[in-house]
């Protein structure tokens, strides 16, 4: 401390409280395919809910293929079976976007203002990609492209009211006997013009108002052509189609834009106002739906709202909208255009591309190996279906995620094609998969699928256990502590399963646990439930419990968390003593919530010796007595005879 040179008085504060925190909720780590959502970047939600609306629900229509919407919808149900019983998943889409050949990579939809044929596709993998495309003028041709990659976006379709005259016309030009009413065209009702090109004037889906005989009627454009109008009943206050009549003259027609009503007025000079739709009803369930709405765009960059905030329009849809980016494309002549119709268009060219290669999974993994900024505990694997119907990927996620993290356990199931529909031959199938997985204690296997709806398709599907098991977990965690075991009739019961994919026996289940295989079963009046709690570490140790490698998980997590802050501090008694007085109460507290039997903190000089402080290093020692969780219960029933006391024979059996 420095030395006054005056007097006065020096406040100083100094912070002893520094604690070794709470163990926080447990979040799963999750990477697979999805039809919509970011590549390249993990997405955190809350419930199979948010999972849909971030990352697209699995509906077939969204898939080229069958092949693939199975796939899809498998990934999807595996990470919607976990938020079953946990609030936190972070997800990694999977998707080919390296592939050598552009066109069997993923790429977003894509609109332009053109009146006439298709823009080339684009792929933007996420917000970082579409900085840097941007930055290199790569959306220019673009009006609005797909937030994502994928099918997703080719249902999105927008609706653009550039001027007064687009967002209500007044009398379009109708010379006497230059529009004709039909009550039966081919079975429509239509109104068709002689004189002008209808297609000037209308757009489909604009609402018509026109009289015929004194009586005014209202309808919208169901379809047009250059000389007709194809008309349908809006449910209007006025009525749809003259009765009294099957052709005639009309009068006074006038034309307002469909999404009129969902702004406040006319957009003014330089101005817009932009609709997005839903075009198939596959995002919102109904076709029409009104995705969101931006009144009063600007194509001035300057331009702000009267709150301060932003009118132009390209950060306006680049900060709101969940749907789609902005483009680069100049709105001048379209802004300037007197053009009496608005723009609506469906964006296309959206593509799922081909089937993710097991290196797609892998690199997709790979977001999750920052433990410093990425808080996860378990990770589920993928389901083995498909191109991933051996252990590659698994070999990868054990050896270098989760034993190069050391903080996360990998939770597995077997392969599709060794237990679905594999009748007497599934024991010896999990088995022969099993040894061809390293021995690692951050590695969990069961043995299982189950079969389950797929109400986003109607129909059922299976889907493996291992979105269950680790959201079994992640319940205990939450009702209990990381280390109590999850298997059994307390804290093992499987939800949402109308049947496995095979019930192993007891001799089958004698065979399978051994080899670090945890049983998941079917008994009456339970249900479905985990029976093991063992680890795929080969060798016997403690470790191979759940329960204790994720004690120790919890241990080394929240104590190295504390143990940062002795960095660059001196390695001296004062310091070893603060360390201890961090360790000793969380380690006390964990033994009273039956974390541990015992345990011991050292941190001395009899392991900080001179040597260890001249090499600028300060060791802290935490030896822990695990609890262990019971596997096998001994029930002994003794006959004892008449006239012989119970003292004398206990202890003697």
């Amino acid at each position: 401390m420095a030395e006054s040179l005056s007097p006065k008085i020096v406040v100083r504060e100094i912070d002893l409280s520094t604690v070794v925190r709470a163990a926080s909720e447990t979040i799963a780590g999750y990477a697979n395919q999805f039809v919509w959502g970011p590549i390249g970047k993990i997405v955190t939600v809350q419930d199979e809910v948010e999972l849909g609306l971030r990352m697209g629900t699995p509906k077939a229509v969204f898939s080229a293929t069958a092949s693939d919407a199975n796939l899809v919808a498998t990934s999807f149900l595996t990470g919607a079976s976990y938020l079953a019983y946990s609030n936190a998943l972070k997800v990694s889409r999977v998707a080919n976007v390296n592939d050598s050949v552009s066109a069997n990579n993923a790429k977003n939809s894509v609109a332009d203002l053109a009146t006439s044929g298709v823009p080339a596709s684009i792929l933007l993998k996420n917000s970082d990609d579409f900085l840097g495309k941007e930055s290199l003028g790569s959306l220019a041709p673009y009006f609005l492209v797909g937030k994502y990659a994928g099918v997703f976006g080719n249902s999105i379709k927008f609706s653009a009211c550039f001027n007064a005259n687009q967002y209500k016309s007044p009398a379009i030009p109708n010379a006497t006997g230059s529009w004709t009413l039909n009550k039966n065209d081919a079975g429509k009702k239509t109104l068709e013009a002689a004189l002008i090109d209808v297609t000037v004037h209308f757009s489909a889906g604009d609402f018509v108002t026109f009289t015929y005989d004194g009586i005014k009627y209202r309808n919208k454009v169901e379809s047009l052509t250059a000389t007709k109008l194809t008309l349908s009943d809006i449910g209007s206050t006025l009525p749809y189609f003259p009765s009294s009549a099957t052709t005639g003259t009309v009068l006074d027609i006038r034309k307002e834009w469909e999404f009129a009503n969902t702004v406040n007025g006319a957009p003014a000079l330089n101005e817009f106002h932009l609709v997005l739709i839903d075009a198939t009803g596959f995002i919102a369930g109904e076709v029409g739906t009104v995705l969101e709405v931006y009144p009063y765009l600007s194509a001035d960059i300057g331009k702000v709202n009267a709150d301060g905030t932003t009118a132009y329009y390209r950060n306006v849809l680049n900060d709101q909208s969940q749907f789609v980016w902005a483009g680069t494309v100049d709105l001048t002549s379209t802004l300037a255009s007197s053009l009496n119709k608005t723009i609506s268009k469906t964006l296309v060219s959206g593509s799922n591309g081909t089937t993710p290669t097991q290196d797609d999974y892998i690199q997709a993994s790979e977001l999750f190996l920052d433990k410093s900024n990425v808080n996860i505990s378990v990770f589920i694997a993928p389901p083995l279906v498909g191109t991933l119907d051996d252990s590659t990927v698994i070999n990868y996620l054990i050896q270098n995620l989760a034993e190069v993290r050391k903080d996360v356990v990998i939770y597995l199931s077997p392969k599709f094609s060794d237990v679905v529909n594999k009748p007497n031959l599934e024991l010896d199938r999990v088995l022969a998969f099993r040894n061809t997985l390293p021995s690692s204690s951050y590695a969990f296997m069961d043995c299982n699928w189950k079969y389950m709806i797929d109400k986003y398709n109607n129909t059922f599907r299976w889907i493996p256990l291992c979105g269950d098991i680790a959201g079994t977990a992640a319940r205990t965690d939450d009702e209990l502590e990381a280390w109590y075991s999850h298997a059994g009739y307390n804290r093992g019961l499987i939800k949402n399963c109308i049947r496995l994919a095979w019930n192993p026996r007891e001799s089958q289940r004698d065979e399978l646990y051994p080899q670090g295989v945890n049983p998941v079963v079917f008994e009456n009046n339970f249900g479905h439930l985990l029976l093991g709690d063992k680890t795929l570490l080969a060798r016997p140790s403690a470790f191979d419990r759940i329960n204790v490698r994720r004690l120790f998980i919890i241990l080394e997590k929240l104590i190295s968390d504390a143990a940062k802050f002795q960095l660059f501090e001196f390695n001296d008694e004062i310091t070893r003593s603060r360390f201890i007085s961090l360790v000793e109460p969380f380690m006390r507290d964990v033994k009273a919530r039956r974390g541990v039997e015992n345990y011991f903190v050292q941190c001395d000089e009899r392991n900080n010796t001179s040597q260890v402080i001249n090499t600028n290093r300060f060791i802290g020692s935490v030896y822990v007595t695990p609890k262990y969780s019971i596997n096998f219960i001994q029930l002994n029933f003794i006959s004892v005879p008449n006239g012989v006391s119970f003292e004398t024979v206990v202890g003697t059996i």
